[in-house]
């Protein structure tokens, strides 16, 4: 399965879910058959994934936005990667790459909210390497909502840091 740079992590477990269905109904009579022999897996390369604490969701703004733009994909089935705006918790559900180049004295800093190019409601987050372009966001006690929605509810400022505390 191609990946691309948008899918995220709950898009990535359906695809997996439907290509698995599909092997399991294909292979599973093979195997009942005896065509398959089952092979034990390598001790050697056994790696065991902790669990994903709730601060290692948290936004470092300081990070490149590629890290960033992962991250938030990564954790899209939870626990979902947040930040703070104006003192308030904000989870990003969904970002892409402005730019991966150049590098910014203040990470987090709002540097576009607005009608962007192409008349398209943009915010656009300094990061530690390149910009973040915010597409999705939840304020803090309130629903998912388009960029657009947040920008005209929350009217956030060109300046202002996000993960300030």
């Amino acid at each position: 399965m191609k990946l691309d740079d948008e899918i995220n992590a709950l898009q990535l477990h359906d695809a997996l879910k439907d290509l698995g269905a599909d092997l399991l109904a294909n292979d599973y009579i093979d195997y009942l058959r005896g065509n398959l022999v089952p092979v034990p897996q390598n001790e050697e390369f056994v790696t065991i994934a902790p669990k994903i604490d709730k601060a290692e969701a948290r936004i470092d703004w300081s990070k490149s936005a590629r890290e960033i733009h992962n991250r938030v994909r990564g954790l899209a089935m939870g626990p979902f990667a947040f930040t703070t705006s104006n003192g308030q918790q904000l989870k990003l559900h969904k970002t892409v790459i402005a730019s991966e180049t150049g590098s910014n004295p203040q990470p987090g800093k709002i540097l576009f909210s607005g009608l962007g190019e192409g008349n398209v409601w943009t915010l656009e987050v300094a990061c530690g390497e390149g910009t973040l372009r915010l597409l999705e966001v939840q304020p803090e006690s309130r629903a998912r909502m388009a960029i657009k929605d947040f920008i005209t509810g929350y009217s956030p400022s060109v300046g202002s840091v996000m993960g300030a505390t």
